[in-house]
């Protein structure tokens, strides 16, 4: 009878092993910055602005993958005086979180921590310092 409980208890052990150790590896994250957004608004400097249609259309892009992709758009003169919206910038890297609303984003040279702070369930807040942050909206 001994035997037969210590073959029961090994089982168990073993069943419950397994059960624990097969976590599968590939669960996408979930974390609030996951998805795309645009410019909304800014403040730096003492000063508050609104990005215009323009500025809007820029993009930050968050992947569950840890991938992270950029771009932003300026109003430039052209040369018949005309304004004209163009491709400031754009980019790809990784972002990965590193504490509560602190992320590490890697794109290309630039290695950059920032706060991200959920301001509503469709607005993030990126915080360079306590006196300049950009708000963004999930599209």
């Amino acid at each position: 009878m001994c035997k037969m409980k210590l073959i029961q208890l090994l089982l168990t052990s073993t069943v419950l092993w397994v059960l624990i150790s097969c976590k599968e590896d590939d669960t996408p994250v979930q974390d609030f910055v996951i998805g795309e957004w645009q410019p909304s608004i800014a403040f730096g400097d003492g000063d508050f602005f609104e990005f215009n249609d323009c500025e809007k259309q820029g993009r930050t892009i968050f992947q569950p993958n840890g991938a992270y992709s950029f771009s932003s758009y300026l109003e430039v003169l052209a040369g018949d005086n005309s304004v004209e919206c163009s491709l400031n910038g754009s980019g790809t890297g990784t972002w990965l979180k590193k504490a509560e609303n602190m992320y590490t984003i890697e794109a290309g040279s630039l290695i950059e921590t920032i706060e991200i702070i959920p301001i509503h369930a469709d607005t993030i807040r990126f915080r360079a310092d306590q006196n300049n942050y950009a708000d963004y909206s999930r599209l």
